[in-house]
C-alpha cells in the first residue's frame, strides 16, 4: 500500500476541514500555503509532511493521530510483520 494510493488517507483531511467548516481556502490561509497543496492532500496525490500534520492537526482542532489513524494502522501492521522477521533472524544467529 503506498501513500498516494489510498484516497481515504486524504478524504480524511477533508472529512475534519469540512467539519471545523473551513474551505479549502480558509485552511490554505491559516496554514499559510496554496489552496493546490490542501488540495493535493485531500485528493492523496501528495501528502503533508511532519511539520504541516502538526499544522493541520492544531487548525483543525484534532489530534495528528485522528487524521492521519489510516497511516498509523499501516505502520503497526508493517513493523509487527518486519518485527516478527526481525525475531525470527535474533533466534537464528543465538543457536
Amino acid at each position: 500500500m503506498t501513500f498516494t494510493k489510498n484516497f481515504r488517507k486524504g478524504n480524511r483531511i477533508r472529512i475534519c476541514r469540512m467539519t471545523a467548516r473551513y474551505s479549502q481556502k480558509d485552511l490554505a490561509f491559516l496554514l499559510d500555503l496554496p489552496v493546490t497543496s490542501i488540495s493535493r492532500w485531500e485528493n492523496g496525490s501528495r501528502t503533508p509532511g511532519v511539520y504541516y500534520a502538526i499544522g493541520l492537526a492544531v487548525a483543525l482542532h484534532r489530534l495528528v493521530d485522528e487524521i492521519f489513524r489510516d497511516f498509523r494502522d499501516e505502520w503497526v501492521e508493517k513493523i509487527n510483520q518486519r518485527a516478527k522477521t526481525l525475531s525470527q533472524k535474533v533466534k537464528k544467529i543465538e543457536r
